[in-house]
């Protein structure tokens, strides 16, 4: 999958494809909708409760379809001062989704192709975001400006005490704001001096015969590999898709169908039926979750 940088990349980017008064709703809360970009990997941080970090595994992989259908209804009868927030968030987390279904297949292969360790997943993610930010925005990830997710609890938690109890899957007290916090405190730790420290890391991973703690620091220069080249392409074309050739193509693949998707669940809160089959994939291997 993407890493954090990249999420809001590809929904910014998305953003702009969309019509005006969509655009408005998203620039009125960008904050929010920079959160729900990051989906539920926040939850992975939610170190009140084991069930938080757990709910952050079990939404990439089940009751996907039922979940964008809980945030309908919640956003339904939600009340008008949160609305605005909650709309920006859902709308995000759409980009999540579409994001992970482009790029998580691909890392995976990449990984199982390349007979590289599980922390290696990470290494990849920081080298597209590097990467990325860079071309698209000109800018470092080093520093990146994250806007400040801890204050937006009350802007989300109820979303998901009504939606994680939909599920059936209803998170202990406390949990939204021990992942807010965590993945708060992951953002600037690891984007402060990064580049400096990645190869600090890499210097101690090397003594030790080691790849784990440089992997969790971006490092100034991206792997070619996983940019472009035959080993990319291997490992980024599936069966049945249109084929790519460097990683800026998935990039347009995840922006392109976050537009369209924010659109359809957009219409969706108009009454409009919400197409499952768009919106039912595992967020790891991209395939649709009932096969």
């Amino acid at each position: 999958m993407p890493s954090s940088i990249t999420h809001a990349l590809i929904a910014e980017e998305a953003k702009e494809r969309l019509p005006q008064d969509i655009k408005d709703i998203l620039d009125g809360a960008p904050d929010a909708f920079f959160l729900g970009a990051q989906g539920p990997d926040p939850f992975f941080f939610a170190t009140a409760s084991k069930e938080g970090q757990n709910f952050g595994k079990f939404l990439h992989r089940n009751s996907v379809y039922e979940l964008f259908c809980a945030f309908l209804h919640y956003l339904e009868t939600a009340p008008a001062e949160l609305r605005g927030a909650a709309t920006a968030y859902c709308l995000g987390y759409v980009t999540h989704y579409c994001a992970d279904v482009a790029f998580h297949p691909c890392v995976y292969r990449f990984m199982e192709q390349n007979g590289l360790k599980k922390r290696e997943h990470q290494r990849i993610e920081n080298d597209w975001d590097v990467y990325f930010v860079r071309k698209l925005r000109g800018r470092e990830a080093e520093h990146y400006p994250f806007p400040d997710v801890t204050a937006l609890e009350n802007d989300v938690k109820p979303l998901w005490k009504y939606a994680s109890a939909e599920l059936g899957r209803k998170i202990p007290h406390g949990t939204m704001r021990s992942a807010l916090t965590g993945f708060a405190k992951f953002l600037r730790f690891f984007h402060k001096k990064c580049y400096s420290s990645q190869k600090r890391w890499a210097r101690f991973d090397a003594f030790f015969h080691i790849r784990s703690l440089s992997c969790l620091y971006p490092a100034r220069n991206p792997d070619e590999k996983i940019l472009r080249g035959e080993a990319f392409e291997r490992a980024a074309n599936a069966e049945g898709l249109p084929p790519v050739k460097c990683a800026d193509d998935l990039l347009e693949r995840a922006v392109s169908q976050s537009a369209y998707r924010m659109l359809l669940f957009y219409h969706a809160l108009g009454g409009a039926p919400l197409p499952r089959e768009e919106f039912d994939r595992h967020l790891l291997t991209g395939k649709h979750v009932t096969e």
